[in-house]
């Protein structure tokens, strides 16, 4: 057991993979627990501009409330009610707000014979309509065969509204985009490149629009996280115990669980920059010796994931920066004579084939709002929309947060509730695992420190990724969340685990790895249930409730 927990090697063993297989098992069967319904209405009546239909019950129905699934637009719908089938009065407006969601609107009316539906928003669309009377029985209603999509699938219709049947956060602008192009319409979402909604896209062609096919390449992403630490810190620490320490760091925290099961592409984000560091730590660890062919592949992939993750989201330009900062400490202080060739290969690498992979990202699927990108200049009009919308945005939120604030798990992100009882609820909330965040706090301090005081390349690589990809936010003043501390999480882990490995080669013991792992487990199980939506008590929820800016 010695033996096999004190493996010294980099590379990778039929045993270090018979490891990942089963911490791979087991991020799996959690990770796709309860992801979502593998199954919502496909078929939604769109609306023209000032449209009506008509709902029509037995003369004398007593409605409670109608319970309604949006399609992929949601719109702004006048109700009108009738007792008699003739005379009509108005209700309500109702706005449907999100996409692919399903929602209740309270009509509690002794005695209705006829509803109808004016759309406000043209091209708005409406999937089911299940209605319900005062002992909240489902009643039948009467509609013309042109209309016929609004209750053609109405086994569908949920018990409970949550997050396993409906959108949630910011699932409205890239799940809702990913149908899009996996439908070929035009594409809602624009502020962010197409590569992450690409991907999304993906089992959605392949097998429809469901929560649980919108999110399934996400929970992919972050499983795919929990091997590539493993190989980073055999690579970093050249141990098989802290290769296990970080992949489980990876797999217990709570905040890599809950952005991987929400439909949106942070996760992806994250497992492409990881992927990029990885390969350029790496390249920067082969000497001279080293033939360079060899040398190139890993710089070669570094480029091609740096690329796909600026190809995803904008912010991926930061570990860019890191990047580069390595590449050219590396390239200052090994005085290659083919220095000018590698020069040319790490354009090649880092400019030419990220500038491909961003424009096939839109070449490949052209309409996007603003501008469907037809021709270089749409695609530049495109990229100066997306600027102005960062740069200009002022938009406050409730749950937004200061990047200093990150580590310490000041201000998580409510996503989502459902209240099931006075004393019950679905909730899922963006907060990490405090034994990890918390502790990785000290872990930074102390990489700073002994960086000054012994500059290894293992520690030069976690300080040049955490400030690339956390420090810049400092000079951004748009709108901020906990999730863009993200990026920089798997250095954070790293450093916690260079922290433990000194600390254990000094006691020369490894019941301290044992202990940490141990509370880092209680801290998972413990913010699991706020993490995974599960049903949980009021109670418990005070339980656990650290701080007063912690909702859940």
């Amino acid at each position: 057991m010695k033996r096999f927990w004190n493996e010294t090697s980099t590379k990778l063993g039929k045993m270090d993979f018979l490891i990942l297989a089963i911490i791979i098992l087991f991020a799996g069967i959690i990770g796709f627990h309860n992801l979502g319904d593998k199954k919502m209405p496909k078929t939604y009546l769109e609306f023209p501009e000032k449209a009506t239909i008509m709902l029509n019950f037995d003369a004398g129905t007593p409605i409670s409330k109608l319970r309604v699934f949006s399609g992929s637009v949601p719109g702004e719908y006048n109700i009108y009610l009738s007792e008699d089938g003739e005379n009509y009065e108005i209700y309500t407006t109702w706005d449907s707000t999100y996409s692919f969601t399903w929602e209740d609107l309270t009509i509690n009316k002794p005695s209705i014979k006829s509803i109808m539906v004016e759309a406000n928003t043209p091209g708005s669309t409406l999937g089911d309509i299940q209605f319900y009377n005062m002992d909240n029985q489902k009643i039948a209603v009467q509609v013309d065969a042109a209309n016929g999509a609004l209750i053609d699938e109405l086994s569908l219709v949920p018990e409970k509204i949550s997050y396993m049947n409906s959108m949630y956060f910011d699932e409205i602008y890239f799940a809702r985009s990913a149908y899009e192009y996996a439908n070929h319409k035009t594409v809602y979402e624009w502020v962010h490149p197409p590569l992450g909604k690409l991907i999304q896209a993906l089992p959605i062609k392949l097998f429809g629009m469901s929560p649980f096919n919108y999110r399934a390449m996400g929970v992919l992403a972050g499983i795919l996280l929990i091997p590539l630490m493993y190989a980073f810190a055999k690579e970093l620490f050249g141990k098989r115990k802290y290769a296990i320490l970080a992949a489980l760091l990876m797999g217990l925290d709570n905040f890599r669980l809950v952005q991987s099961r929400m439909g949106t592409i942070d996760t992806h984000l994250v497992l492409f920059i990881l992927a990029a560091f990885y390969f350029m730590y790496r390249y920067t660890k082969q000497d001279g010796r080293v033939a360079l062919k060899k040398k190139l592949i890993n710089l070669g992939l570094s480029g091609f994931f740096i690329g796909c993750a600026i190809a995803t989201k904008w912010t991926g330009l930061f570990g860019g920066l890191g990047l580069a900062i390595l590449f050219f400490t590396h390239f200052i202080r090994s005085k290659r004579k083919d220095g000018l060739k590698i020069l040319g290969y790490c354009a090649l690498f880092f400019v030419l084939v990220p500038s491909i992979i961003y424009l096939l990202s839109y070449f490949v699927f052209p309409y996007t709002q603003p501008y469907a990108v037809h021709s270089l200049k749409d695609f530049f009009l495109q990229m100066e929309s997306m600027f102005h919308y960062h740069s200009g945005l002022e938009a406050g939120h409730s749950f937004a947060s200061k990047w200093y604030t990150w580590p310490l798990l000041v201000k998580p992100i409510w996503y989502h509730v459902a209240y099931l009882t006075d004393a019950t609820r679905i909730t899922i909330s963006g907060i990490g695992n405090p034994m990890i965040w918390w502790f990785g706090v000290i872990a930074m301090g102390y990489l700073v420190a002994s960086f000054i005081e012994r500059r290894t390349k293992e520690k030069y690589t976690l300080l040049v990724a955490i400030i690339t990809l956390w420090l810049p936010y400092m000079f951004i003043g748009r709108v901020m969340f906990l999730y863009h501390f993200f990026p920089a999480l798997p250095f954070v882990m790293l450093s916690i685990v260079e922290l433990i490995k000194e600390f254990t080669e000094r006691k020369e013991t490894d019941k301290f790895i044992w202990i940490y792992l141990l509370i880092v487990l209680i801290g998972f199980l413990l913010f699991y249930p706020v993490t995974s939506g599960m049903v949980i008590s009021n109670d418990y929820l005070k339980w656990i409730t650290w701080a007063t800016s912690w909702v859940f």
